[in-house]
């Protein structure tokens, strides 16, 4: 039972305090590797930090050759936006998307019933013989805008019996004598 006593609760035969006294020589040794491993650390890196104040001094003084010596002011010129530089890159100018946006011909197509969805539409289109349909846009389930590449095929899309019957109302969306939008609920 004496023997006990002294045993820890490991089983070993040391006493606590020395078992404290191991467990802090412990911390101090791997303190100890850890303070001599940053300060390696530091001297290594010493070559990297004075490097860069010489880069930071040399960008200094390309931005103070700009400073205009009258006023102590910098002159700021604005860059043109990427879109209009990757233009001019290809070789097409702001004229031509202008008459890319001036050749296209939208007709809006309502109905105060739901409209068909994208295929039956596209069936619809077809057998009525309307060709030359650059895009096609829905942009509630009453509207849809069809965008053409000839004045002709919108006129043919107007003018169609099948759309007619169905209660259609086509309209060209670039007059700006007819609105071509639906108002529900108000009264007038």
């Amino acid at each position: 039972m004496d023997s006990d006593k002294h045993k820890s609760i490991d089983g070993s035969d040391e006493s606590d305090s020395e078992i404290i006294r191991k467990c802090e020589l412990e911390l101090s040794q791997i303190e100890d590797r850890r303070i001599t491993r940053e300060s390696e650390m530091e001297h290594a890196n010493a070559g990297f930090t004075t490097r860069k104040p010489e880069v930071r001094s040399e960008k200094r003084k390309a931005c103070e050759e700009d400073t205009n010596s009258e006023d102590g002011y910098v002159t700021v010129e604005k860059r043109r936006p990427k879109r209009l530089l990757r233009s001019i890159s290809t070789g097409q100018g702001q004229n031509t998307t202008s008459k890319e946006i001036g050749s296209k011909y939208e007709v809006c197509v309502t109905s105060f019933k739901e409209l068909p969805k994208q295929m039956a539409l596209a069936k619809v289109l077809r057998s009525e013989n309307i060709l030359n349909i650059e895009t096609i846009k829905y942009k509630s389930p009453f509207k849809v805008l069809i965008c053409f590449q000839s004045n002709n095929d919108a006129e043919k899309l107007i003018s169609c019996k099948k759309f007619q019957e169905l209660e259609y109302k086509c309209q060209k969306t670039f007059e700006t004598t007819v609105s071509y939008g639906l108002i529900r609920g108000v009264d007038l």
